[in-house]
C-alpha cells in the first residue's frame, strides 16, 4: 500500500480525520481498538485529532454534548466547558448572557 497517495478524510463518530493519518496508524499497529480521548481518537499508540473548519467547531467538539446550550452553569467546576469557552474567547459574563438568551428563545 503506498501511504503517499493516500487522501482524503475518514469520518468516525461524526467527525472527519486526516485518511492518511488513520491508514498509517493502522498499518503501524495492526488490528486495534479504536479509543476516544476527548476531542481526538487513539489508534494503537497513536493520537489523531479531527478536521476542525473553524474555531467553533473545535470548541464544540470539546463539549459532552457538542453545544453550549446543554452545558453546566459556571457554579460547576468543567474543564471541557471552560476549554470551549477559552478556545472561543468568550468571558464568563458572556456565557451566562448567552445561556440566558437561549433558554428565553
Amino acid at each position: 500500500m503506498r501511504l503517499d497517495k493516500t487522501e482524503g478524510h475518514v469520518i468516525i463518530e461524526g467527525r472527519a480525520y486526516p485518511a492518511r493519518e488513520i491508514v498509517e496508524a493502522l498499518a503501524q499497529s495492526g488490528y486495534t481498538e479504536i479509543r476516544s480521548m476527548g476531542d481526538s481518537i487513539m489508534l494503537g499508540t497513536r493520537r489523531i485529532t479531527p478536521i476542525f473548519k473553524s474555531r467553533q467547531d473545535r470548541a464544540m467538539a470539546a463539549l459532552c454534548h457538542s453545544s453550549l446550550s446543554y452545558c453546566c452553569p459556571l457554579s460547576k467546576r468543567c474543564a471541557e466547558r471552560d476549554r470551549a469557552l477559552e478556545i472561543m474567547g468568550l468571558t464568563p459574563d458572556e456565557y451566562e448572557n448567552l445561556k440566558k438568551d437561549a433558554h428565553l428563545k
